[in-house]
């Protein structure tokens, strides 16, 4: 993951904050990735595990939209946050033409 934009996110309690941010800046959110993408040529890495001693997982995505714009994803998580990653897939489902796939490791 050398190059990528590491983002720690272990405490759940500030989730409904980063939503509530992420919500207010969607119309915003498609130029900003588009121009992220363009200037960046890097991925982001998304860290919800607690680093308690508690198994991490990796899961590796792709964030596209096609013929804009395609950005590498990694999420990083224990079991404790394994149903914060359903809520990651979610948002994405709120960007027109916007997909999050999974891509095998």
């Amino acid at each position: 993951m050398q190059g990528f934009v590491y983002v720690p996110l272990p405490d759940a309690s500030n989730d409904s904050m980063a939503i509530a941010l992420l919500h207010s800046y969607r119309m915003m959110a498609l130029p900003m990735l588009n121009t992220w993408a363009a200037q960046q040529h890097q991925g982001v890495a998304i860290d919800l595990s607690r680093h308690n001693g508690a198994p991490a997982h990796r899961s590796d995505y792709t964030l596209e939209k096609p013929g804009e714009f395609s950005i590498p994803v990694v999420i990083i998580w224990d079991q404790a946050s394994a149903a914060r990653v359903a809520e990651i897939r979610s948002l994405v489902t709120e960007l027109p033409g916007v997909t999050l796939t999974s891509i095998g490791r």
